[in-house]
């Protein structure tokens, strides 16, 4: 497949589905929805960006002032940009933002496509936005904030995200994606997050949904 044409002139982004990304409208609708119960005042936590389409929602949502920590090492899209591209363009060709934001991508790499969308955002220059390149197991290893919120959507295997849970185990909102049969080890992290925390209020969307999205609550 070859790159799509795109306009001189470059789109403005109006929604989160103007920036490309794997999570379908139900679960950023469900993540928006979430970031809402956040305290003002309150830091956010997301691991996992890709190109930046959950930072807009939690853009959209957080009741200010807030700041958000992003929370990627912008590497892991790196070796299949083409199918990325090609998987995106299948579903979203007749999107401009998305067209545009994805030839960024490949040309130039995923952070830069990040910086082109997420920028746009209209909040972005009135709250604190700092980013994190580097994997989520370095950050846990330096970081020692009070978090009102944190979204986990990095790498998905058993291990890492029992590891995440554990190290924000305290904070009154996790959420994130791929609670869903497929993802067996995310599965099974949660379960066993929440046998030990029995307390928590956990809800998660159907996995005819697609969504994959999961929330727990202190």
């Amino acid at each position: 497949m070859e790159i799509l044409e795109v306009p001189e002139i470059p789109p403005i982004p109006k929604n989160n589905q103007d920036i490309p990304g794997f999570n379908n409208v139900a679960h950023n609708e469900k993540l928006k929805e979430t970031a809402k119960l956040v305290k003002p005042g309150s830091k956010a936590l997301e691991v996992g960006t890709a190109w930046g389409r959950s930072t807009w929602s939690l853009l959209d949502d957080l009741p200010s002032p807030f700041e958000i920590h992003v929370v990627d090492p912008f590497t892991h899209l790196e070796g299949g940009k083409m199918r990325h591209y090609e998987g995106c363009m299948k579903k979203h060709s007749d999107n401009m933002c998305q067209r545009y934001a994805l030839k960024i991508f490949v040309e130039q790499g995923q952070r830069a496509c990040w910086d082109w969308g997420v920028p746009q955002h209209p909040r972005f220059n009135s709250e604190q936005i700092i980013v994190h390149a580097m994997l989520s197991q370095k950050f846990r290893e330096i970081e020692d904030n009070e978090w009102g919120l944190v979204y986990l959507d990095g790498d998905h295997s058993y291990p890492n995200v029992s590891a995440e849970l554990g190290k924000w185990a305290d904070c009154p909102i996790i959420c994130g994606d791929d609670y869903h049969p497929v993802h067996k080890g995310v599965v099974k992290a949660i379960d066993e997050f929440l046998a030990k925390h029995p307390d928590r209020e956990f809800w998660y969307d159907t996995p005819e949904s697609g969504s994959g999205f999961f929330r727990i609550l202190k």
